[in-house]
């Protein structure tokens, strides 16, 4: 590998680094803005009930990605670099299959077994009722986590810098910003943020 090579790589890291850091302070301003909206929207209650449904479904993202964001993230380089395509697909596949069915089973579970939790592990009706709307941001996040270490692994800052830092941010905000606009309910909001997710 030449200097010339190099120092193009390297001036490409940083610009890259450059442009995540800067992508990750207009997500955090994005995201204050968000949550600052939603809690002067919602009542104390309600807003009780979105934070613990939240913070329930994160749990359940990390559980969902079993650890496969940093797989990619590790692994794709190293087979890109041996040249061994076949291994990279395999990679991916397994990931993605894996994403796929803890996601599934998650879904499933809480949707089938909501009695169940309201008797027994929650109970609040109303946080289950949010909850079976809001766990499908499991699965989802949980893509959106692999997603962005296969773009790290294949050096795509841009990228990851449009789809996690700007259009994400913005579609949460969007969600925030229509409930309040048409005056509708949590399970509105809760709507409106899968859906966000999804698109995102």
């Amino acid at each position: 590998m030449t200097e010339d090579t190099v120092h193009k790589q390297t001036n490409k890291h940083i610009r890259g680094s450059g442009l995540l850091l800067s992508g990750r302070f207009l997500s955090i301003a994005l995201n204050l803005l968000t949550q600052v909206l939603i809690v002067r929207y919602l009542s104390k209650a309600d807003y009780g009930v979105w934070a613990y449904t939240l913070a329930l479904v994160s749990t359940a993202t990390t559980l969902g990605c079993l650890g496969m964001e940093r797989t990619v993230g590790r692994f794709i380089p190293i087979y890109e670099e041996e040249g061994k395509r076949a291994s990279v697909a395999g990679t991916l596949v397994l990931a993605f299959a894996t994403i796929a069915a803890l996601g599934f089973a998650t879904v499933a579970l809480v949707i089938g077994f909501r009695s169940l939790l309201t008797d027994t592990v929650i109970d609040n009706p109303a946080v289950i009722g949010i909850l079976v709307v809001l766990i499908a941001l499991a699965p989802v996040n949980a893509f959106s986590d692999l997603l962005e270490g296969i773009f790290s692994a294949f050096g795509e800052p841009k990228i990851i810098f449009l789809r996690k830092h700007v259009v994400g941010p913005c579609l949460k905000l969007a969600a925030i910003i229509l409930t309040i606009a048409t005056s509708s309910s949590l399970h509105t909001l809760a709507v409106a943020t899968v859906f966000a997710g999804v698109l995102g």
